[in-house]
């Protein structure tokens, strides 16, 4: 029998465990360990999982799968119900396999409890798994393989986090389709979620089977690396650069806010209003050379103009800043005010 074999050799690790034929049976027994405590799916109802115990959990989970996947063996069936919390804080992976769920009540609004959606064998066309939990190929009836179970992690670990389900709906045919064609609303995990996890959410629950994680164990390396990292990740896009990288970046930082700093607080050259100066030029009455007049010299320092004085006829310079006009002895008059300025003198 297929079934036994499986079950024989993911429970050799449990060998030490032995248990007493019980009287009276005869031929084959299976004998499963009586796990205490309560299921995972019952924990979820009281409420989100602080994100270091969700992971504590999710890491066992992760563990216990990659066993059974070593061994050949595809769960199929991974849901909250299906994992038990011992008091002592050891995660137990219960129904391995597809087992016949009780009819019960299909209308209960835990998806987490939903029946098991099973067939006799595991050929395709046929629908396997609980719906909320089942993966795109198992809701189109096609073949599955680990990565079937990886996408149902996602899904526990998501609804750890969120405290509700990835994928929901009213009925069965809402769910399926939420599966098939939803996203799972990614604001209703904590902001608080490193952002190692909801990198690897996102890639548990990718539709396409090729563009999934190909092995759980992938999920041990990431949730170390999450506990590791803590909570202060970047968000979605950002690539943390390594101390050289950014280390320029730090340092051109403080250049320029000092930079900025010495300019706004360094001592400003305040205008002082300078005193208004008055005085009056006599101009020269002479008619001999009515060309001649006032001008401002290039720089706009000083006055230039011709005046008559006991020493003849001169050019007088004044600067603006002074009340005294003297003698320009470098110039003779019969330099004229215009040719001073081609000159430059003026």
């Amino acid at each position: 029998m297929p079934a036994r074999g499986e079950g024989t050799r993911v429970a050799e690790p449990s060998w030490d465990c032995v248990h007493p034929r019980p009287g009276g049976i005869r031929g084959d027994a299976l004998v499963l360990e009586y796990v205490p405590g309560e299921t995972l799916a019952e924990r979820i109802l009281r409420g989100p999982i602080p994100i270091d115990v969700a992971l504590d959990i999710a890491a066992q989970i992760a563990v216990a799968l990659e066993a059974a996947h070593e061994h050949g063996v595809v769960h199929r069936d991974l849901k909250p119900a299906n994992i038990k919390i011992t008091p002592d804080g050891i995660v137990k992976l219960l129904d391995f396999g597809l087992a016949k769920a009780s009819a019960g009540d299909t209308t209960t609004s835990d998806l987490s409890e939903s029946p098991t959606i099973t067939s006799i064998g595991t050929q395709a066309g046929m629908i396997l798994g609980t719906p909320a939990y089942m993966s795109p190929e198992q809701a189109r009836a096609g073949q599955v393989d680990k990565r079937t179970d990886i996408w149902a992690f996602g899904c526990v670990l998501y609804e750890m986090l969120a405290g509700q389900g990835a994928f929901s709906g009213q009925s069965l045919s809402d769910v399926l389709a939420a599966v098939l064609t939803r996203e799972p609303d990614w604001a209703a995990l904590p902001t608080s979620t490193p952002f190692l996890i909801r990198r690897f959410l996102r890639h548990c629950l990718q539709k396409e089977r090729r563009k999934r994680i190909p092995d759980i164990g992938v999920a041990t390396i990431e949730i170390n690396d999450a506990l590791t990292a803590g909570t202060a990740e970047p968000t979605a896009g950002v690539v943390v650069a390594s101390p050289r990288g950014w280390l320029p970046w730090v340092v051109a930082g403080v250049m320029t806010a000092s930079t900025v700093t010495l300019v706004f607080f360094w001592p400003r050259q305040v205008d002082v209003p300078r005193p208004i100066r008055r005085f009056e030029i006599q101009p020269s009455s002479s008619p001999v050379y009515p060309y001649q007049q006032a001008v401002v010299s290039p720089d706009g320092t000083r006055l230039v103009y011709p005046s008559s004085t006991p020493e003849g006829r001169v050019l007088l310079v004044r600067r603006f800043d002074e009340l005294v006009a003297r003698h320009h002895r470098q110039c003779h008059f019969g330099w004229s005010v215009a040719s001073l300025r081609r000159r430059g003198r003026a």
